[in-house]
């Protein structure tokens, strides 16, 4: 197997040179900030305080959101929140829009701890984010196979994102950048069958912090940034070198499972909380049907304690049902629980599986919260030390 090795590939650590994900190097302001462009950004597992920009995302219709898995995996709904339509990513609580669910594709594996992970570890590197209240803006045009199919090798494609705009990582700016980059197709098939590449130009590309943002034509999203490519690592700057393309999870080659969510039977199927040892930490899962049958719900099972508001429902066209796990912390460190149900309608019987990851800790004195440099990605130092996000751990799904 051929071990190309990605040293660019999570937005959400900035601070080492061989561990982050995509920003825009080459490019400049976005000549006008879309309506659905949005800054996913992260908050104080413990105390609700927002900390800033962390992933880019795209609204897909007024209640959804799409990003990468990698930008919501080890984060749960109450360590993420959403700007959209805002040229700045700077912390803006007034205007943030909250999600309520977290859907990241079942084939995301998560196994991409180290900065050098191996290519096939970014399959599936996409999810869905449910809002907490619906949008008045229209969302992003998702392209369809046969547009992707019509792109030829070296057409221009944009990105955009808040990514860092210095090889190193260090510097980010609070305005929306985009870059125009040559398309390359899927010129790495044999290991992410499902990935576009683009870029490949010297002092031109993506870096630490753009994971999660589109790739573009006009009005048509192509792709979700997803990692950077890079031979060894001892490359001095990772970022924007020559032969070094920028991966995008393909929308279109998701568009079946995007719209099984959005137009059938979904649920969060991950949650993550951070628990103060010694108390007690809740995690809310939900199940809504969007279909246009009954599904009734049964046989709900988890080895957490659970308040079960879904077993022997029957739920309509448009309704929901929640399940809330309440997890207390005894022993520092994470443990994974799992939830499961079945639910039945004339369309046939599903499967559900829930994953809650309750990460305990103890609390440091001072305050839990991380500078982010007036938005910018956040640094990987602090928050390995402080281990109150939860989202810099990456394990198997």
């Amino acid at each position: 197997m051929n071990k190309t090795r990605i040293y660019l590939a999570l937005l959400i650590a900035a601070s080492s040179a061989h561990a982050a994900s995509p920003k825009i190097i080459g490019g400049g302001d976005a000549s006008s900030t879309p309506p659905w462009i949005a800054s996913l950004q992260a908050k104080s597992g413990l105390t609700g305080a927002a900390i800033g920009h962390i992933c880019g995302a795209t609204l897909i219709d007024t209640q959804w959101a799409l990003t990468a898995a990698h930008c919501v995996d080890g984060a749960g709904t109450d360590e993420r929140t959403l700007l959209i339509g805002k040229s700045s990513n700077a912390v803006d609580e007034k205007n943030q829009v909250t999600i309520d669910q977290i859907i990241i594709h079942p084939g995301w594996k998560g196994d991409i701890s180290n900065a050098a992970a191996d290519i096939t570890s970014y399959q599936d590197d996409i999810a869905l984010l449910h809002l907490s209240k619906a949008q008045s803006v229209s969302g992003v045009t998702r392209a369809t196979a046969a547009q992707q199919d019509s792109l030829t090798n070296d057409q221009d494609v944009v990105a955009m994102g808040w990514g860092a705009t210095d090889y190193a990582g260090k510097s980010y700016p609070l305005t929306l950048q985009q870059v125009t980059l040559p398309y390359r197709g899927k010129a790495y098939s044999a290991y992410l069958p499902n990935h576009l590449f683009a870029g490949g130009f010297s002092d031109k590309g993506l870096c630490f912090g753009d994971s999660g943002g589109p790739l573009l034509i006009g009005n048509v999203q192509y792709g979700i940034s997803s990692l950077v490519l890079g031979n060894n690592s001892t490359v001095p700057h990772q970022c924007a070198n020559d032969s070094m393309f920028a991966g995008f999870t393909s929308v279109a080659d998701y568009a079946a499972w995007i719209d099984a969510q959005l137009n059938g039977l979904n649920y969060s199927n991950y949650q993550h909380i951070l628990v103060e040892h010694s108390k007690t930490a809740m995690a809310h899962f939900v199940i809504r049907n969007h279909d246009n049958v009954d599904w009734a719900i049964s046989h709900v099972a988890a080895d957490v304690t659970l308040e079960d508001n879904c077993s022997g429902k029957t739920l309509a066209p448009g309704s929901s049902c929640e399940l809330v796990a309440n997890y207390t912390g005894t022993t520092n460190g994470l443990d994974s629980k799992t939830i499961t149900f079945t639910a039945s309608s004339t369309n046939g019987t599903t499967q559900g599986n829930m994953k809650l990851d309750a990460e305990t800790i103890s609390v440091p004195t001072g305050n839990d919260a991380v500078d982010s440099n007036g938005g910018g990605s956040l640094g990987l130092v602090g928050l390995l030390g402080l281990g109150v996000f939860g989202w810099c751990r990456r394990s198997k799904r």
